[in-house]
């Protein structure tokens, strides 16, 4: 399992969170500062081969 490392902006304690506790809020477990967790970064869509290879006048390039 991953985790979350983040710096506590009261006491700069780094804390090591679970990834599934992001765009969540948490207590430092040191000094009590409520946090806000950073939301998980966006998940980019997965480009088919074919668009990959593809060229801008819209030719793969590859012989068949």
């Amino acid at each position: 399992m991953s985790h979350l490392r983040i710096k506590c902006p009261g006491c700069q304690a780094t804390l090591q969170v679970k990834q599934e506790m992001r765009g969540k809020q948490i207590a430092c477990p040191k000094c009590q500062k409520r946090l806000q967790l950073p939301e998980a970064p966006p998940v980019k869509a997965a480009m088919s081969a074919e668009a990959t290879c593809e060229g801008r006048d819209g030719t793969t390039g590859l012989s068949s």
